[in-house]
């Protein structure tokens, strides 16, 4: 078997043609505007984030929202979502003590885990109102006070009550121990109005769509502006390292559309386990016809999935160090590429007529060798009354002469004519 380009249509005969791929938009390559903009949305996008994670240790009137949803009355175990404070996320619980009452009493404990914040809060309850401390993560030590309300049926799509809870840090408590104490009933002033109500913090106004309704309109927007310059950054590196030089699937077209496409899908699911699963499953039936021709656009999708997902789940500082990593990793890859045997090498096809082949043959040989610096034949072929030999090399004469070397090769094998293609 011979290898690539043996057995393709040379077209119609003439001077050598030497073949190249277009850059980027078939122009001469990204320019430094688009990478600078793309990079540039990226930082911007980390800098927002480190600047929303960083909480002073104490915080006055720090208002914490969450919704939970028993899912064991056996174990007493529950889970939820997380809202105003500590950003949208979920939530797991533990019930430490019951009494039904009156007055019914409770401890339970949460752990949030948001966008922006995680904490663990243990609280003690008397019918609506509760009162407790942050055990740990953000607020460690502070003490809790609020109320809560039950729905029913539960707006989230469970089965039984969801109970929505409202939660204050204020000056007053910040200076509390942060042992627990007994419950008592406070009034922690007027509750912020539910997502999906008029007035409500969440990104649709008055429409409930469900978990995603609490995310806020910049969270969101910083999230998908963040993965298209991602996506744009992630298309750059492709067409720079590997698309001007091979010929692969053509991977590269998804990737603008397809970075903000998996953001959002992995925004809309991380708030349901049965959602993600069934997603899960779902797309272990898809098969493409298409297959990847070159195991090296693997790793450019992993990149584009795995910066898309880190854009959904907040964490654009992953992203930044990822992109680091690879780019340094790429550069240093090119640079002792050229140190490689077989780097830099290049392909010949010359076509002569059948007829006339067998008798130039060593002629032309020899004055390939001669001329062709790394000289190395491939394969040899026949079709349709022309002789097609393929060869490879590392360096021709006088830089990219072709006209002249094609002029000295048909006068070596005169009468003979032969048509050169390089690639």
């Amino acid at each position: 078997m011979c290898r690539p380009p043996c057995g393709f249509d040379p077209g119609p005969t003439g001077p050598a043609v030497e073949r190249s791929r277009p850059g980027i938009a078939h122009g001469r390559g990204p320019t430094a505007a688009v990478v600078g903009a793309a990079l540039l949305v990226i930082a911007a996008a980390a800098v927002l984030s480190l600047s929303s994670r960083t909480a002073p240790a104490a915080a006055a009137n720090v208002t914490i929202t969450f919704t939970y949803w028993m899912t064991n009355t056996t174990t007493g175990t529950a889970e939820g979502t997380t809202g105003e404070g500590v950003g949208a996320g979920t939530l797991t619980a533990q019930y430490l003590a019951y009494t039904a009452g009156p007055p019914q009493r409770s401890t339970i404990v949460f752990n949030l885990k948001g966008s922006l914040q995680s904490m663990t809060i243990q609280v003690n309850g008397i019918d609506a109102a509760v009162s407790g401390t942050v055990t740990d993560g953000w607020l460690k030590g502070q003490q809790v006070t609020g109320t809560y309300t039950a729905a029913d049926p539960c707006s989230r799509g469970v089965t039984g009550l969801c109970y929505s809870v409202t939660l204050v840090v204020s000056d007053a408590t910040a200076a509390t121990p942060a042992a627990a104490t007994a419950p008592q009933a406070v009034d922690p002033g007027p509750t912020p109005p539910p997502a999906g109500e008029p007035g409500g913090s969440n990104m649709f106004g008055d429409l409930d769509f469900g978990p995603t309704s609490d995310l806020a309109v910049s969270d969101f927007a910083t999230a998908l502006l963040f993965s298209l310059a991602a996506s744009v950054v992630v298309y750059v590196l492709y067409n720079v390292t590997y698309g001007e030089r091979h010929i692969g699937a053509g991977v590269n077209r998804t990737f603008i559309l397809g970075g903000p496409a998996i953001t959002t899908l992995f925004i809309a699911i991380q708030f349901s386990l049965p959602l993600s699963l069934g997603l899960l499953g779902a797309l272990s039936f898809v098969r493409f016809r298409t297959p990847v021709k070159d195991p090296a656009e693997i790793g450019f999708l992993l990149l584009l999935i795995a910066s898309s997902i880190c854009a959904a789940t907040y964490n654009y500082e992953l992203v930044i160090a990822l992109f680091g990593l690879c780019i340094a990793a790429l550069a240093v890859q090119a640079g002792a590429g050229r140190l490689l045997p077989g780097r830099g090498r290049r392909d010949m096809v010359i076509t002569v007529s059948a007829d006339d082949f067998s008798a130039v043959e060593e002629r032309l040989l020899g004055f390939l060798r001669s001329e062709l610096r790394g000289f190395s034949q491939e394969s040899h072929a026949v079709s349709e009354g022309r002789a097609s030999l393929h060869v490879n090399f590392r360096r021709g004469p006088d830089g990219d002469a072709w006209g002249r070397f094609t002029a000295r090769l048909n006068e070596r094998i005169a009468p003979a004519r032969a048509e050169v293609f390089v690639g």
